[in-house]
């Protein structure tokens, strides 16, 4: 039509049907970079992260014809956004996940740890001896728990299912801890560990982008 004149929606489109149809776990700029290599003329950075945005477009769509919510689609294609399949069955997933009776507690959980952090522009680095508080030293633990289970090609099951066990380590660290604490040593270290665990998830989803959150 006239609106798509060269066919590239309906191109892209049957790129993201066919990896998810046929499960091919995928990443597109990789095969965007050589694609490009093969062109007659030059291709800009510029020109494929347009491409790369322009597909993920049609997933958007495409995923949100099958029934998903708005915000659960844009909380995976944030993370996932260039490979088709793996950000289908992540929203697949995470469909079921904020269904489920016990998902406002983990949400509200582990949205008290990114709330907090999300608008520092340092990363910093957490001192488990200098904190003093039990709750600290408990949070840490069940932050090293999850770390060894969870890496950024977990699938979102996966990732939740480890975060869920951390909500009484979570909610206990703000109870009993001051984490902007005067001393400044002190407090860059309990932000430390809630970058830390903010950070669980990344590659895999992003949150801050769900209702609720």
């Amino acid at each position: 039509g006239s609106a798509d004149p060269y066919g590239m929606r309906r191109d892209a489109l049957g790129i993201v049907q066919t990896l998810a149809h046929k499960e091919i776990p995928l990443a597109l700029r990789p095969l965007l970079v050589e694609a490009a290599a093969l062109m007659p003329v030059p291709v800009s950075d510029e020109v494929l992260a347009e491409t790369s945005t322009f597909i993920t477009g049609r997933l958007r769509s495409w995923l949100r014809d099958q029934g998903f919510r708005h915000d659960v689609v844009d909380a995976v294609l944030t993370e996932r956004g260039a490979n088709p399949f793996g950000a289908y069955r992540t929203v697949v997933q995470l469909a079921a996940w904020v269904e489920r009776d016990d998902w406002p507690d983990l949400l509200n959980a582990y949205g008290r740890c990114i709330r907090i952090v999300r608008d520092q522009t340092e990363n910093f680095q957490f001192k488990p001896d200098l904190d003093p508080e039990p709750a600290t030293a408990a949070l840490w633990k069940a932050y090293q728990a999850a770390r060894a289970q969870v890496t950024p090609e977990s699938d979102v099951d996966h990732l939740l299912t480890v975060l869920r066990p951390m909500i009484p380590a979570i909610n206990g660290f703000f109870d009993d801890v001051l984490v902007m604490h005067e001393d400044q040593t002190l407090r860059e270290s309990r932000l430390s560990l809630l970058q830390d665990i903010w950070g669980l998830s990344a590659g895999i989803v992003d949150v801050t982008r769900l209702e609720g959150f």
